[in-house]
């Protein structure tokens, strides 16, 4: 009988997280692509919640690409 061995597991702990997003949109005939990048530093040996950091991180990267498209959205209806 073969001796079995438990699934190894990480014992890396994430110094920061990083979130990238990006898009493309089509303004009249152009298209335009819109993005941002924030990088975060984990505490180093506290408690953190990385599942919960990385929704929030994502939540806001997003965010961010958001308001820069309506931002030209805004300039095209306003004529500038």
């Amino acid at each position: 009988m073969a001796k079995q061995e438990k699934e190894y597991q990480s014992k890396a702990t994430p110094s920061f997280i990083e979130a990238h997003s990006r898009i493309s949109v089509k303004l009249q005939e152009t298209f335009y692509t819109f993005e941002y990048v924030e990088r975060r530093d984990l505490p180093p040996g506290e408690d953190v919640d990385v599942v919960k950091e990385r929704e929030l991180l994502w939540q806001e990267a997003h965010a961010q690409v958001d308001r820069q498209v309506q931002d030209v959205i805004d300039s095209f209806k306003n004529g500038k």
